[in-house]
């Protein structure tokens, strides 16, 4: 697997402080700000500046609360198929999510500095579909500003979230699709990888490990 690395923030998406939410995030690396919770966001808490002002939203977050960024809220958006013909592979996500969210670096807050920040998992469902994927994501990012995005679930929804994200610059992290797919996706060639992404991260096996794991099966 290929890792593709974060690369710095370009012009005007920095913050007037020099360091938006969205570009600490992925400058300290989206995987580990996820899976390292309050200890990683704890030590570069200089760098955030509170939680970007939102239009509200009337959708729920797995926890039941209403999500939408406001002043001491990090919010996560995740885009996966929850209804159609691939829904069998986000069907166990809203469990996985209620475990995340049950550990104490998520239930009682991510502490920052002095700040404790509430965190919330928004679910958008992509319906199985390419171009509702799509429009999910602009919306997560547009409408609803969160902090970083997660896409799952083969290429039919990750690829489409990638390339907004890319081109509206907010960190995604990408899992369970062949890499391959999503490198191609965003112009790189898998035969030469030399295409660093500057706002999303892939973290998962691709199509040749897949089938050393499957044939011998």
């Amino acid at each position: 697997m290929t890792d593709q690395s974060a690369q710095p923030a370009s012009a005007g998406q920095e913050s007037a402080s020099g360091f938006s939410r969205r570009n600490l995030i992925r400058t300290a690396g989206v995987g580990a700000a996820v899976l390292g919770g309050g200890a990683l966001l704890e030590a570069c808490s200089s760098g955030i500046q509170g939680a970007a002002s939102s239009t509200s939203s009337s959708s729920s977050t797995s926890s039941g609360t209403v999500a939408g960024s406001s002043s001491g809220e990090i919010t996560i958006g995740w885009i996966h198929p929850v209804t159609g013909s691939l829904a069998g592979f986000g069907y166990p996500d809203k469990w996985v999510a209620d475990q995340i969210m049950a550990t104490s670096q998520f239930k009682n807050g991510i502490k920052i500095g002095g700040t404790t920040y509430k965190v919330n998992i928004k679910s958008y469902d992509s319906q199985s579909s390419v171009t509702q994927a799509g429009t999910l994501a602009k919306q997560a990012i547009q409408q609803d500003n969160v902090d970083l995005l997660l896409a799952s679930s083969t290429p039919e929804t990750v690829n489409a979230v990638a390339t907004q994200a890319e081109t509206l610059g907010t960190p995604l992290i990408c899992s369970n699709i062949p890499w391959e797919s999503w490198y191609i996706n965003l112009g790189g060639n898998p035969q030469k990888p030399t295409l660093k992404p500057k706002w999303t991260v892939m973290y998962f096996l691709g199509a040749e490990h897949l089938a050393l794991c499957f044939i011998p099966m």
